[in-house]
């Protein structure tokens, strides 16, 4: 009885030793089961934080490098005599309509004996190629050289103006008077928030 006693025992020991090494193998199995998909998730997180770190350090260079060549450029305006402001005025942020008009009267100061003209200015606008456009239109009524300085003055403002069309034709009443037609369009960098794109 003993030796089956012993025998009962070594076999049950056998069995609890079993069991435990599979309960061992199975928190094991499950643990990794669990860990290694975590692992994996965090690990690819990982690299896709490198690779946006990666990114912002690249965009960063690019920005300073961006701003060293804006200050270089300002230093070398302010160095030739270039005023910043006039450049503004030249090509100002938004279509700035009433500046519009004030070098208008420049033009007109410019030549005098010339009848002041009529002039129409449209609503601005995007063009295809992204510049802020403002159409202009004059009329007046003037000599033949009166209408050649006129137009000169215009292509001499402080804003750069595309002139599409000139128009020019005798009025039968008055020798020597024209009629002149202008018809071009004035430059921005931007529209104003009021007006739509």
């Amino acid at each position: 009885m003993n030796d089956s006693a012993s025998a009962s025992r070594s076999t049950i020991n056998q069995t609890l030793g079993a069991l435990a090494a599979m309960m061992i193998l199975g928190g094991f199995y499950t643990s990794f089961s669990l860990v290694i998909p975590k692992f994996i998730q965090t690990r690819d997180e990982l690299a896709t934080i490198q690779a946006e770190l990666e990114q912002s350090k690249a965009a960063a260079t690019k920005l300073t490098a961006t701003k060293d060549q804006v200050v270089t450029a300002t230093r070398q305006l302010a160095s030739a005599g270039i005023d910043l402001d006039v450049v503004d005025q030249m090509l100002p942020a938004t279509e700035d309509i009433p500046g519009l008009y004030q070098l208008l009267d420049r033009v007109l100061i410019e030549n005098p004996g010339l009848e002041k003209p009529i002039y129409q200015i449209g609503q601005p606008t995007k063009a295809s190629d992204g510049k802020v456009q403002v159409r202009i239109s004059a009329s007046a009524t003037c000599t033949y050289d009166q209408c050649k300085a006129f137009i000169r003055s215009l292509q001499g403002m402080l804003r750069p103006v595309s002139i599409n069309s000139v128009g020019l034709s005798a009025i039968a009443t008055q020798a020597g008077s024209y009629t002149l037609t202008v018809e071009g369009f004035v430059s921005a960098r931007g529209l104003s928030s009021s007006i739509e794109n």
